[in-house]
């Protein structure tokens, strides 16, 4: 009785380590300090905070940059949806809007995200790719890019 005891506790301990899609690295929800590059090489710093939705396999996202805030046009917070695609493997699309700060910040319009992102195994990093355009307020497009996407959970810090 007791060496069945102490086999189903070794096989209980196995399934509670091994890594599958319930462990810490297929956990999306958190805030993530990352970097976008560009193919000119630019790079600019973002946050992304990644929420929780509906069930696991979906949620909302909250992402800003260094760029959202510069002269003309100038964007909000950008807020959207993720979505599980597979192991660790995560579609992001987000928006923001923009405003003419030229112009008494009369609405220039919206700025718009497409991302596929990846963890790593121990869930404590991520990369992937962008696509970003962006549009007048009449849903004219104006211009697009692509960016590589690399980011880090963000600690706690103690004050």
């Amino acid at each position: 009785m007791a060496s069945s005891l102490l086999i189903q506790a070794a096989a209980n301990k196995a399934a509670n380590t091994r890594d599958d899609d319930d462990d810490y690295g297929a956990v999306l929800e958190d805030t993530w300090r990352a970097t976008e590059t560009f193919s000119d090489g630019s790079v600019f710093r973002v946050l992304f905070t990644f929420g929780a939705g509906k069930n696991q396999s979906n949620g909302v996202v909250t992402h800003s940059d260094e760029l959202f805030l510069v002269a003309s046009p100038s964007c909000l917070t950008a807020q959207g949806v993720w979505k599980k695609t597979g192991r660790r493997n995560y579609t992001v699309t987000d928006e923001g809007f923009c405003f003419d700060t030229d112009n008494g910040l009369a609405p220039a319009g919206k700025i718009k995200f497409k991302s596929a992102i990846k963890l790593n195994r121990r869930g404590n990093e991520f990369s992937g790719n962008m696509h970003i355009e962006g549009f007048l307020v009449d849903g004219t497009p104006v211009f697009s890019d692509d960016a590589v996407l690399h980011g880090e959970r963000m600690p706690v810090e103690a004050p």
